[in-house]
């Protein structure tokens, strides 16, 4: 159906030789650029802004050997530190790499100490706008072994919290030392000391 309309078209023009010139050379051109286009977009693709955001927790490390007398617990289940991410509310509100381990030991006390056993990988995630979503992004760019509702290991949870006063966002990935179905955990600047504690280890 096309074909015929382009075809009607066509023959209504006039026939000299300087139209169908103009008019080939036209489509030509616009062929060419199209195609230079989809070559061009497919090599250089999409940039992924969050690339660097980005955690598969299947590649990580176990945690070392536990030391010590205590651990961290989720709703009272033993668990290790595997990811911490920390980012700023806004861009007025900076996290240093190095100030962390003492930001988190700030939050809970004896939550450095665990930091410095669990060894952890400490990731600054950009400055957030949005308080509400970060919790979201977070459950998004990192990735479990398992599907976010099936039984696992892998607990993870984040939200915001306030550290000496200050708004910060923060999200977790623990591994249990058994399997729950704790789901991915929204959680408020209130809930961070119902929901974790350090507690003592049972040999």
């Amino acid at each position: 159906m096309i074909f015929s309309q382009m075809e009607n078209v066509v023959n209504q023009l006039p026939k000299d030789n300087n139209t169908f010139l103009l008019i080939g050379g036209t489509v030509g051109g616009l062929l060419f650029l199209y195609i230079a286009y989809r070559f061009l977009f497919r090599q250089k693709g999409i940039p992924d802004l969050e690339k660097g955001q980005r955690e598969n927790l299947a590649d990580y490390p176990p945690a070392p050997n536990r030391k010590g007398s205590h651990t961290l617990t989720v709703h009272q289940i033993p668990a290790r530190i595997r990811l911490v991410v920390f980012a700023p509310v806004g861009k007025q509100n900076k996290v240093a790499l190095d100030e962390a381990e003492s930001l988190l030991e700030d939050l809970m006390p004896g939550l450095g100490g665990l930091i410095q056993i669990d060894k952890p990988r400490i990731k600054i995630w950009p400055a957030q706008l949005s308080i509400a979503g970060f919790a979201s992004v977070f459950h998004r760019l990192v990735q479990t072994p398992t599907a976010p509702t099936a039984k696992s290991n892998w607990v993870l949870f984040a939200g915001d919290c306030k550290i000496n006063g200050k708004p910060y966002l923060l999200g977790f990935a623990v591994y249990a030392d058994n399997p729950v179905q704790f789901g991915q955990m929204h959680l408020q600047a209130k809930d961070w000391h119902e929901i974790l504690r350090i507690g003592r280890v049972v040999s």
